[in-house]
């Protein structure tokens, strides 16, 4: 769902990583390539990246505050979504801003994966 290769045009592009005990964050955002918002982790906190630069800093229980900030760095940058991420990237714009304007070239495919969870969570409960 969030790594759909039918939808990949080029190399998959790491948009969430987890720092190993040793990496320093502003080391890694040197080494970070491009302009896509990404979001980085660590045991103590949670980073947006836009660029090199981290945009924004929360403490590791704080993760959805985290994730609302990458989502919404996409929105206020206008960058679109990669396209290897577009529908699980859509699916979490869908239930965290409850938008349900899903880019016609993948509806199809995004309303199969809503599908598919609507029943799982059916199914699981």
């Amino acid at each position: 769902m969030f790594n759909n290769k039918k939808f990949a045009k080029k190399q998959n592009q790491e948009l969430v990583h987890q720092l190993k005990d040793h990496e320093d964050p502003d080391v890694w955002c040197t080494k970070k390539g491009g302009n896509v918002p990404a979001l980085l982790m660590d045991k103590e906190h949670c980073y947006v990246i836009v660029g090199r630069s981290i945009l924004f800093k929360v403490q590791v229980n704080e993760l959805p505050e985290a994730v609302v900030a990458f989502l919404a760095a996409f929105y206020l940058l206008d960058v679109d979504y990669p396209k290897c991420h577009e529908i699980g990237m859509n699916l979490l714009q869908y239930f965290i801003f409850e938008d349900k304007n899903v880019p016609k070239d993948i509806a199809v495919h995004f309303n199969a994966q809503l599908s598919a969870y609507k029943k799982f969570k059916t199914d699981a409960v």
